[in-house]
């Protein structure tokens, strides 16, 4: 009994620490010394974990719905990125959108945990929802100093990466425990999203 609840204590310390470290911070985009505006474009979201961890609960989601839905999301969600960045030159940033972008981790993270089959419908309407509002997200961030006509499509060009290779490694799973895995990393999502969401409102 005693050893049980030491594991749970240290479970719970390693999840805390875990969103303690991986809070995400303001990250503007800026020019990196060396790279062209399209690989900034490329390495912004997977600098910044309120970007990166919602990419990768979308992808490991869509590589849990079959081929149908996997590609939905793999032509959707870049797309929306695209249009979301574009749409985030034109207006300004609106002031539930950091919230929003942050409370899409925990649902995210959920549906990959649940790993629950959806229609083609909802598919749809979730991909092109998380791909706006991140699109504007980092499109907002976008500074003076950097060409947004290429730093825009190398940001749509890493979305589409992610997505597929997610959805490849998830797809390419045929052990039942793998599949397990797969909905436990959904879990520490939701939970890291969770802890995130609790810091920051």
């Amino acid at each position: 009994m005693k050893s049980l609840l030491t594991g749970n204590i240290a479970w719970r310390s390693l999840i805390v620490l875990l969103a303690i470290l991986l809070l995400p911070a303001v990250a503007a985009a800026h020019p990196i010394k060396g790279v062209g505006d399209f690989y900034a474009g490329m390495l912004h979201p997977l600098t910044a974990l309120d970007f990166l961890l919602p990419w990768i609960a979308l992808a490991l989601f869509a590589g849990q719905q079959g081929r149908k839905g996997a590609l939905l999301v793999l032509s959707i969600f870049p797309v929306a990125i695209l249009l979301g960045a574009v749409l985030a030159l034109a207006f300004r940033q609106p002031a539930w959108l950091s919230a929003a972008n942050l409370a899409i981790i925990p649902l995210l993270g959920l549906a990959v945990a649940l790993a629950f089959s959806c229609p083609a419908s909802f598919i749809v309407v979730f991909s092109a929802g998380v791909g706006l509002l991140q699109g504007l997200a980092n499109g907002a961030e976008i500074t003076s100093a950097i060409s947004p006509w290429r730093f825009i499509p190398g940001l749509a060009a890493v979305s589409m990466l992610v997505i597929a290779y997610g959805i490849g490694i998830v797809r390419s799973l045929e052990k039942p425990w793998t599949r397990v895995a797969v909905r436990v990393a959904g879990s520490w999502i939701a939970a890291i999203g969770i802890m995130i969401c609790a810091s920051k409102f």
